[in-house]
């Protein structure tokens, strides 16, 4: 503000003829295109230039609370795993009334535990009205983890998915996330596959990179950053069919998936509808 009165000042203090010079001058200038910031983002080959706003990171602190055994959590019996809790989680969305099929608990507990080893993703399958997609849901509510569902169609696009470049209301252009993109940044995530068997080939891509065991990450072709798959973050998919085909035509539109990508699951759980 003290600029600005400064030079209102030095307007004023002009003689006339000076005065109509100097207000095409302050026109002109506030009429100027705005600067576009220049990153420098490192590509496959040399670094190149590439006039693009800061992207807005969605990516939320996440605090360590104190470990839960399992089976507090859970309410079953002979499994007292300690289980991690976080502050992140939307706890809202937790019904006490969740009724935890074992199996599924158990497995859920290893992968947000201690006890996995290195190993990251499930695949619970099965018909529907099993509570497959409500577990992971509670699982993140209940351990306090954010969680992402993606549903896959054959129709998503690959913006979706992996992000691109988006134009800013000033002219310049910025990198937005894709859902998957997004999701693997957030540090503890349950990040949820739904109706995996549905997807397309160039969705796989994406997956397969993200499910590695030692990779566990994305490249954005269009910058060459390599986005790692963040602590903590969890995988799980689920499906009617176990990724081998529908034999009987039960469940139209599925795919029989590659051996490759079938073999990223850690866990693979059968989940019936309860009794």
């Amino acid at each position: 503000m003290a600029d600005d009165a400064t030079e209102i000042e030095a307007v004023l203090a002009l003689l006339f003829s000076q005065l109509e010079a100097r207000i095409a001058e302050l026109v002109k200038a506030a009429n100027k295109p705005p600067v576009v910031q220049t990153v420098e983002v490192q590509t496959t080959g040399a670094a190149s230039s590439i006039p693009t706003a800061s992207p807005v990171r969605a990516v939320k602190a996440l605090n360590a609370l104190p470990d839960k055994a399992a089976d507090e959590l859970f309410g079953i019996e002979n499994f007292s795993n300690p289980v991690k809790i976080f502050d992140g989680g939307n706890r809202e969305e937790f019904d006490k009334n969740y009724e935890w099929q074992p199996l599924v608990a158990k497995t859920l507990a290893l992968l947000g535990g201690y006890e996995a080893k290195g190993k990251f993703i499930a695949w619970f399958w099965g018909p529907a009205g099993g509570g497959k997609t409500s577990a992971p849901r509670q699982f993140a509510a209940i351990t306090g983890r954010p969680f992402f569902p993606l549903t896959f169609d054959g129709t998503m696009s690959r913006l979706e998915i992996n992000g691109g470049f988006q134009a800013a209301a000033d002219g310049s252009t910025y990198w937005k996330d894709g859902m998957l993109t997004a999701a693997i940044r957030q540090p503890g995530a349950v990040i949820l596959l739904d109706e995996i068997t549905r997807s397309s080939p160039d969705d796989i891509v994406f997956l397969n990179q993200v499910a590695e065991s030692k990779g566990r990450s994305i490249t954005i072709p269009e910058t060459g950053e390599v986005v790692k798959v963040a602590p903590d973050v969890i995988f799980v998919i689920c499906d009617n069919t176990n990724g081998t085909g529908d034999p009987d035509g039960r469940f139209q539109g599925t795919k029989v998936m590659d051996t490759s990508f079938l073999d990223r699951a850690s866990f693979t759980v059968k989940v019936e509808p309860p009794e």
